[in-house]
């Protein structure tokens, strides 16, 4: 769906561009994400590395995927299947581990407003290292920009996370100790594409209408 997602954890994600166009998914009015065709099928990439930066330390992995579909040429929000590998934590001890980012189906529900909210059908996501375990539970979370590049096929859309204030749950061993708390960041950017039931290349935007 999207062009450009960088969580976390977060976060991110997944949606549409427009050749041009750049704005916030912040700003007022109708915002709506938009396909050239009736079915399209969203990949992504994280731009750099994604973060996620909790008490205990950032969570960041070599490689995050973000994949979903879409049924309609116009929606106001798209789901997200996020997977993360290759991931460490840099502890606030500034000792780097390896970790393991289970999302246990968990998914990103991406609105066209800039709301995140994460989707679990049971388990929450789990992030497990030897020094420390971060859950994150069901949540609505603020927030994403998207900007639109390219033009005709390749059109797509930049998803910037700036989400904070996200809650989790550290346990006891954690570096800064455990419990919970509410001041996680997902920060980055993904590149997505997208492409029709063929599996051609087609346009994907966001648009804001006053």
């Amino acid at each position: 769906m999207i062009r450009n997602l960088k969580a976390l954890g977060l976060a991110v994600v997944a949606v549409f561009a427009m050749s041009a166009l750049t704005a916030s998914a912040a700003m007022a009015g109708t915002t709506s994400f938009h396909s050239n065709a009736d079915h399209t099928t969203i990949t992504g990439e994280q731009e750099g590395t994604n973060t996620f930066s909790v008490n205990a330390g950032t969570i960041h992995c070599s490689t995050a995927t973000f994949s979903g579909t879409s049924s309609a040429t116009t929606t106001q929000e798209i789901t997200i299947a996020p997977s993360y590998s290759g991931c460490k934590i840099t502890a606030i001890t500034l000792e780097t581990v390896e970790a393991t980012v289970d999302m246990n189906g968990c998914h990103y529900l991406l609105t066209s407003s800039g709301q995140v909210h994460v989707t679990c059908p049971s388990a929450p996501i789990r992030v497990t290292s030897p020094i420390c375990t971060v859950t994150v539970h069901p949540q609505t979370v603020n927030s994403v920009d998207y900007t639109n590049t390219g033009s005709g096929t390749t059109t797509a859309t930049t998803v910037e996370s700036t989400a904070s204030s996200i809650k989790y749950t550290q346990s006891a061993i954690c570096p800064g100790g455990g419990g919970e708390a509410s001041n996680g960041v997902y920060a980055g950017s993904v590149t997505t594409t997208c492409e029709n039931a063929a599996g051609n290349h087609v346009g994907c935007w966001w648009s804001t209408t006053p």
